[in-house]
C-alpha cells in the first residue's frame, strides 16, 4: 500500500493453499500409520486456522472527524500510512466532517467491533462534545476502547501587530482594566480555540468578549486587521505570520517553550499553570473490539511514534508525541480529560 496525494492504493497478499489428499497405495494403513496421518492432518488444520485468524488480515478503515487538508487530517493520514507499513495491511482514510466531529463519532460507534474499523479521536470527540451538545446520543467512555494516544498540539495566543500590548503581562493588565471589552476570535462556538480561551479566563480571572467566526481563516484575517484583539492558534499556521511581523506571540499553552518562539513563555511560566492545555488526538476502537486486536494496534502505534520521520515532523510543528499512552494508560488519560473539559464547559455555560 502507498499513499499518493492523499489517495490510498490497495494491495493484497492472497495465498493459495493446496491440501494433500489421499494415502499412498491402496492398502488400508496400519494403526500407527493411521494415527500419524490423522495427527499430520490435524496439525495442518491448526496451522491453516492460525493463518486465517492472524490479525490484521485485510484492509482497515480509519474514520477522521475532519475535512481533508487540515492539520488533524494531515496527522491522521500520517498515522494511517505508518500503521499500514507496520501492520502490513492497507488503511482507508474515511473523512466524515461535520457537527464538531459527531458525524464520524456516530459512524465509528456503529461500526463492527472487529478491529478493522477505527477512529482518529480528539479531546473534542472523546472529551468535550459530550458536555457541549444538548442532544448527544453517545458516551465515548462507554462506546469506545482507547487504543493509544498519538499527538498533542499546543496553542499560541497571538495578537495583531498594531495592538497596544506586546507581552502576555501587558495583555492581562489591559484585560483587567477593561473587563469584557477586549475581544478574542475563534473558529466557532465550542471549538478548541473557544474552549482554551474560556479556560484562560477562568484561571486568570479575566473576562473577554468572544467573537466566533465560521472558520479559522476568517478569524485570522480579522485578527491581523485589528478587528479583534487576540486569538489562540496552532503554531504551524501562526509561525509564518509571526515571522512576517503580522502577528505577535504572547504565550503558549504547552508544557515546554517552543524552540521556534524564543522568549515567548509557556502559560505555566507566566504563572497560570492551570491554563495549560493541548488539542490531543488518539486511536480508538468500538467497544467490544477483541483485546488481541487492541494490543496489536497499540504496539504498532508505539512503533509509529518512535519513527524518526514522525518525531522530526512533530518537532518541526511543535507537537508532542504521546508515546507513553498505550492501551493500558490511555483510558485513564481520556477519562481524566473528559472530567476536566466537563468542568470547563459547564463553568463557561457553553451549549450547542
Amino acid at each position: 500500500m502507498a499513499i499518493w496525494g492523499g489517495a490510498v492504493l490497495f494491495y493484497s497478499n492472497n495465498e493459495s493453499v493446496q491440501m494433500a489428499r489421499g494415502l499412498s497405495g491402496g492398502a488400508v494403513p496400519g494403526r500407527r500409520g493411521f494415527l500419524t496421518g490423522m495427527l499430520g492432518m490435524a496439525a495442518m488444520g491448526l496451522s491453516g486456522a492460525s493463518r486465517a485468524a492472524a490479525y490484521p488480515s485485510r484492509a482497515l478503515t480509519l474514520y477522521v472527524p475532519f475535512a481533508a487538508g487540515g492539520i488533524a487530517d494531515s496527522n491522521a493520514r500520517l498515522v494511517a500510512e505508518k500503521l499500514a507499513a507496520a501492520l502490513g495491511q492497507p488503511f482507508v482514510v474515511d473523512n466524515r466532517p461535520g457537527a464538531g466531529g459527531n458525524i464520524a463519532l456516530g459512524v465509528a460507534t456503529r461500526a463492527a467491533p472487529d478491529g478493522y474499523s477505527l477512529m482518529f479521536g480528539t479531546n473534542g470527540t472523546h472529551a468535550a462534545n459530550r458536555y457541549l451538545y444538548k442532544d448527544f446520543p453517545y458516551d465515548p467512555l462507554r462506546d469506545f476502547v482507547p487504543v493509544h494516544g498519538l499527538f498533542a498540539d499546543f496553542n499560541v495566543l497571538v495578537t495583531g501587530a498594531a495592538t497596544p500590548f506586546a507581552t502576555f503581562d501587558e495583555f492581562l493588565v489591559q484585560a483587567r482594566k477593561r473587563p469584557g471589552q477586549l475581544t478574542y476570535a475563534s473558529a466557532g462556538v465550542g471549538t478548541a480555540q473557544h474552549l482554551v480561551a474560556e479556560l484562560l479566563q477562568q484561571v486568570a480571572g479575566i473576562r473577554l468578549l468572544h467573537v466566533p467566526y465560521k472558520g479559522a481563516g476568517l478569524a485570522m484575517n480579522d485578527l491581523m486587521a485589528g478587528t479583534v484583539d487576540v486569538m489562540f492558534d496552532y503554531p504551524i499556521t501562526s509561525l509564518p505570520l509571526i515571522g512576517a511581523g503580522k502577528l505577535r506571540a504572547l504565550v503558549t499553552t504547552g508544557l515546554r517553550p517552543l524552540p521556534s518562539l524564543p522568549g515567548v513563555p509557556t502559560i505555566a511560566e507566566a504563572g497560570y499553570a492551570g491554563a495549560q492545555s493541548s488539542v490531543w488526538s488518539g486511536l480508538f476502537a468500538p467497544r467490544g473490539t477483541p483485546a488481541e486486536a487492541v494490543e496489536t494496534l497499540s504496539g504498532a502505534c508505539g512503533r509509529v511514534l518512535a519513527d524518526p520521520a514522525v518525531q522530526a515532523r512533530a518537532a518541526q510543528n511543535g507537537t508532542e508525541l504521546l508515546g507513553k499512552l498505550d492501551a493500558r494508560s490511555f483510558p485513564a488519560f481520556v477519562a481524566a480529560e473528559a472530567g476536566r473539559w466537563q468542568g470547563i464547559v459547564q463553568s463557561a455555560h457553553v451549549q450547542l
